[in-house]
């Protein structure tokens, strides 16, 4: 569960990622929306449960601290705040253009907020990485994708088998598996 807010609030640099792309979208508008929605529900559950959605007024956490989180502050988490992370002069140009003039965002009456819950990875427009256009007008220009394609079809007939073996694509949990899941959700969100 996302502690970045906790983590932030008691001084630690803080960042969000993605390690999971089995049971959820890895790309980092999808990221940003389940920590931002995560941190508000556990902020917020016990209001809700005594005295119903009437009683939240606002996130836990606002748009600007999530997009902070997967920017400049998970570069300054991982040590490379000062080569990345934020547009300034002598850092890497890794720059994302995104697309926000489609119906599901407008109006943009608050960009941040857009970018954190409305956009997508179907908005990036353009991609810089280290000064290099790596995806322009939403295409990745050199890019391989039928091949890329080609190949990550012929990896599965491999592993279909494979993992057919040891139970299919969702096999039997151990015992007690979600009571230890449900204890280390909890302890992180004490």
């Amino acid at each position: 569960m996302p502690v970045f807010a906790r983590a932030a609030a008691a001084g630690a640099r803080a960042g969000l990622g993605s390690d999971i792309q089995a049971n959820n979208s890895p790309d980092m508008f999808t990221q940003m929306r389940l920590a931002m929605h995560t941190v508000t529900a556990a902020a917020h559950q016990h209001d809700l449960e005594t005295r119903g959605t009437g009683a939240l007024e606002r996130p836990a956490v606002d748009p600007a601290t999530v997009f902070h989180h997967v920017t400049l502050g998970g570069a300054q988490a991982i040590g490379l705040g000062d080569r990345v992370g934020s547009l300034e002069v002598g850092k890497a140009a890794d720059v994302v253009v995104l697309r926000l003039s489609s119906l599901w965002h407008l109006p943009v009456i608050d960009p941040m907020a857009t970018i954190v819950q409305h956009a997508s990875a179907r908005d990036v427009e353009t991609v810089l990485v280290g000064g290099d256009v790596v995806k322009r007008n939403g295409v990745l220009p050199n890019a391989h994708t039928q091949e890329a394609s080609k190949l990550m079809g012929a990896a599965w007939e491999r592993l279909d088998a494979q993992v057919a073996a040891r139970g299919g694509v969702r096999p039997e949990l151990p015992d007690g598996l979600w009571d230890q899941v449900v204890g280390a959700v909890n302890t992180n969100m004490a």
